[in-house]
């Protein structure tokens, strides 16, 4: 316990406060190090043909391999591990999960795991959990009577059949719409089997590599595992950030721009870095976006000048009307002068200028066309609160104008 006591001496509180902060940092450090203990995670160490192997006792944190078959809280001294995936993870056969009294326990994948095999959850075993961006291809049957759980972005594929079964089995997409699923069999069982099928997408709705490495029977590397896409708008610019979890044979990304979502421009390039299992974090800014929608994507062109197109993402960039000036205010109710940007004027849109009443009645309307506007009542404004209101597009703000 520590008692913290006020004193008057400056030098003994600053002496107390440095002393507090170390003492979190140890307590912040030891939990940190008790949490690690407790997860199964894998690392990179040794790569084989542009991935990682379940079974290589050098891919997990501690050096020692989860088993492929009755996976459960017993393989490893103490026995409460959670499992993450954390890299490009390939089974070359099964994975089974026993039934361990209840589902407390989870297998995170936040890279990807490649199973060439059938994929087994009893009941009461592991859950599954993709977060977004994951991706687990299995080249076999799907058979879970627990949790499965796909997160924004996460991306099941079963090329082979999915049997969902049991009272503790729940299938739940995050993502709220169809796409997170393929299934190339059946799906079958009780349990959530209505909810995986209205999830359920075509194989060729999917990235051109993802079509070929599944079809292919998964004898190549996936070239590129995209973590997230997102653009923000920063007023009058749009700064976009992207994430891969690895990248096989990669050469470089084209950011592409279309104002309708139809007709795309490249606008830049970014290098990409090669051969990698490391996660890579890229950002570009569009600093000449127009006022409105505009769409973004992707376009990674490996070396061999094969190339997949993500995701297109949208971002709407309204005018900034924070520079907008309007004198004088208070005002004798015979002219108003305007000042506006000039980045406000050149857009798709038409910028107009309203002044009404408090009961809504017009004064005045005009189309703004030049970056100072001197406007001069036809009869001077009678005392009170006024609105002027500048539009451009659907995007309007309004000021208050005062008349005495």
């Amino acid at each position: 316990m520590i008692d913290l006591c006020i004193v008057r001496k400056e030098e003994e509180l600053t002496a107390m406060k440095n002393t507090l902060k170390i003492v979190l940092s140890l307590i912040i450090i030891t939990t940190s190090c008790s949490l690690a203990t407790a997860q199964k995670v894998t690392r990179a160490q040794t790569k084989t043909n542009g991935f990682y192997l379940w079974t290589t006792n050098a891919n997990w944190t501690d050096n020692v391999a989860v088993p492929v078959s009755n996976i459960g809280n017993t393989y490893n001294s103490g026995g409460d591990e959670q499992i993450r995936i954390e890299k490009y993870i390939t089974r070359n056969g099964s994975l089974s999960f026993r039934n361990i009294g209840n589902n407390s326990k989870e297998i995170v994948i936040k890279d990807t795991l490649v199973v060439y095999g059938n994929m087994t959850f009893d009941t009461n075993s592991y859950s599954l959990k993709l977060l977004s961006g994951a991706v687990l291809i299995v080249f076999g049957d799907f058979s879970a009577a627990n949790k499965v759980t796909l997160d924004n972005g996460g991306l099941l594929i079963i090329d082979g059949n999915m049997t969902l079964t049991g009272g503790n089995q729940e299938y739940t997409d995050n993502n709220g719409g169809v796409g997170n699923l393929v299934v190339t069999g059946t799906i079958s069982g009780n349990g959530d089997t209505a909810a995986a099928s209205a999830d359920n997408s075509s194989l060729s709705s999917k990235p051109q590599s993802i079509q070929n490495f599944v079809n292919g029977g998964g004898s190549t590397p996936l070239p590129i595992v995209l973590s997230y896409f997102k653009g923000v708008n920063l007023k009058n610019a749009v700064k976009l950030s992207w994430e891969t979890l690895s990248e096989e044979n990669f050469d470089h990304f084209e950011i592409q721009r279309s104002f309708d979502g139809k007709e795309f421009e490249v606008i830049a390039t970014e290098k990409g870095n090669g051969f990698t299992s490391e996660k890579h974090q890229y950002s570009f800014t569009d600093n000449d976006p127009e006022m409105g929608i505009n769409y973004y994507r992707l376009n990674a062109i490996d070396f061999d000048g094969s190339s997949e197109i993500f995701e297109t993402i949208a971002v709407e960039v309204a005018p900034d009307f924070s520079a907008v000036t309007m004198y004088p205010n208070p005002n004798n109710g015979t002219e108003l002068q305007l000042n506006i940007p000039e980045e406000l004027l050149y857009t798709a849109y038409s910028v107009t200028m309203t002044v009404s009443d408090l009961q809504g009645r017009v004064v005045t309307a005009s189309e703004i066309t030049s970056a100072h506007v001197s406007t001069t009542f036809d009869q001077a404004l009678s005392t009170g609160i006024y609105l002027v209101t500048i539009q451009a597009g659907k995007y309007s703000s309004s000021y208050r104008l005062l008349v005495n």
